[in-house]
Order: structure tokens, then C-alpha cells, then sequence
């Protein structure tokens, strides 16, 4: 009303009708939600360099948070507990949270069981906890162009 007291009913009817949207019939409506991996695929780093891209082309900048829906077929997280130590207990250490999140990381980064299990075991408060904060901070460690290289000669020397 305050709005319509300021401009005028005319001038508050036009705005009104050019920002109203119809109205949506529910009983028509069909949900069309997939997975994230399902529609989009990750990218290497030397795939993101600027020299690479033509000069119309841009990327995404940061953007807020939001969950990320990726579906576990590219996960196997029955081999991350055979890469983690058997003391541990798995079943605890590996909720729902976190393992949604492992999955996200290693689809995002492309890192496979055998890194996820090594990243999980950094990240890890006590016996049977992982901080996914200090997680995420441990695989953007590694990923980063300058530590991925050496990180790669560094375990790569520890299988021996």
C-alpha cells in the first residue's frame, strides 16, 4: 500500500503486471532433478588455464555454497576402508554428511579412493572423527597447482 500511496494506482498496476509471473498449474508440474555428475563434468587443472580459453569465454567466479548432489555409481567407498587403517571404526568415522561430502570432493578434484582415504586420514580428529572443514582445506592443499606436483612425488616415493 505505501508504494501504491507514493507513485499512483496507474504507475503501481504497471509495475505490478510487468513483474507478476503467471500462475503455475501443480497438477502439470514434472520434477526433473538429477545428479550433479550426471550433467556436468569435473575439470583438470591445466583444462582451466587461461591461455587455453579463447578471449570470449569466462569462468564462474565464486559463488555462494550450495549442496551438491553428486550420486555415489563413481565412489567406492567399501575400497576408502580398505585404504584406511582397520583400527579405526569405519562406521562412525564414515556418516552420511561425510561421505556426501567425500563424494563431492573427489568428483569435483578427481581424486580416487586411494588419495580420498590418505586426505581423510589428515583431516581426522581423534579415532573416528573427520572435520570436513580441515578436509576441504587438505584436498584444496593438494590440488592447488603448486603442491599437486610435489604432493603426487611424495606419495608416490611411500608405496615404495
Amino acid at each position: 500500500m505505501f508504494l501504491q500511496n507514493r507513485i499512483g494506482v496507474t504507475k503501481f498496476r504497471q509495475i505490478r503486471q510487468r513483474f507478476s509471473t503467471p500462475k503455475i498449474d501443480k497438477q502439470q508440474w514434472e520434477e526433473k532433478t538429477v545428479a550433479f555428475n550426471d550433467v556436468f563434468t569435473s575439470l583438470k587443472d591445466r583444462e582451466l588455464n587461461r591461455e587455453d580459453r579463447e578471449d570470449s569465454e569466462e569462468l564462474v567466479g565464486d559463488r555462494a555454497r550450495s549442496s551438491l548432489a553428486v550420486n555415489d555409481r563413481q565412489f567406492d567407498f567399501e575400497l576408502v576402508k580398505t585404504f584406511l587403517p582397520a583400527f579405526f571404526d569405519h562406521e562412525a568415522m564414515l556418516t552420511d554428511s561425510v561421505k556426501k561430502d567425500v563424494r563431492s570432493l573427489s568428483f569435483v578434484y578427481q581424486l580416487d579412493e586411494m588419495e580420498m582415504s590418505r586426505l581423510m586420514i589428515e583431516a581426522m580428529i581423534g579415532d573416528d572423527t573427520i572435520d570436513i572443514e580441515r578436509l576441504r582445506t587438505v584436498v584444496k592443499k593438494l590440488v592447488s597447482p603448486s603442491t599437486r606436483s610435489k604432493s603426487s612425488k611424495a606419495w608416490a616415493s611411500d608405496d615404495g
